[in-house]
Order: structure tokens, then sequence, then C-alpha cells
């Protein structure tokens, strides 16, 4: 006798197996999906760092740098841009919106000769 066809065991091993397959894809994707956002965090926050800890070193101003050195010092994000250091396009990838609210600061914190930067808000 010529047999055509699948048996019922043979469609639902198939079956299990495509099941278990797509799981294992949609558990990828998605801790894909979650270190690629918290790279793009990452780097954000690197990037107000960066910018912040170049104004004070950069800064003109030394009661500026005296005061940062040794302690805590806040800057806001607007006298970043205008200084040219940060763009007015940088959104934030937390929340997708633009990076223009003048209460955003950054708040370097100076340990030794160790500069270290972080977010504040």
């Amino acid at each position: 006798m010529n047999k055509k066809g699948f048996t019922l065991i043979e469609l639902l091993a198939a079956i299990v197996i495509m099941v278990i397959l797509t799981s294992v894809v949609i558990v990828s994707f998605s801790k894909m999906q979650e270190n690629r956002d918290a790279k793009k965090i990452e780097e954000f926050e690197r990037e107000l760092s960066n910018a912040a800890c170049t104004h004070v070193d950069l800064s003109r101003n030394k009661t500026l740098y005296q005061s940062c050195y040794g302690s805590t010092c806040t800057i806001k994000v607007s006298t970043l841009i205008s200084d040219g250091l940060l763009s007015k396009n940088l959104k934030d990838p937390r929340n997708n919106n633009d990076l223009v609210d003048p209460d955003t600061e950054v708040v370097v914190t100076w340990n030794n000769d160790e500069k270290h930067c972080e977010i504040g808000g």
C-alpha cells in the first residue's frame, strides 16, 4: 500500500518543534531589544557626562572648576547646548523627548584626580 500523507504523530511532533523554536526566538529577540535599549541609555548618559566634564575642564570660570573639585556641582543642560557641547536635537532614549528642558541638570562629582559625572534632575 502506498501512503502519501503524514501521520497524526508526525504532524504533532512538527508542531511541537515549531512552537519550541518560536518561543526561543521570541525570548532571544526581546532580550536583544532590552540590551539595545540599555545601550542607548548608557550612551546617552555618557554623552551628557562627557559634555559636563568637558565644560568644567574647559571652563574659563575658575570658580566653577574649584567649586566642583573635591565635591559636586550642577550644570544645566541648556548651558551645555549653548556652549556647543550637546546637540539641540538630542533625544532622551528613556522617553524619546527632546532634551530642551531647562530644569535638567548634570551633576558633576569630582573625586581626587578622578572625574566622575552623573546625571541628576
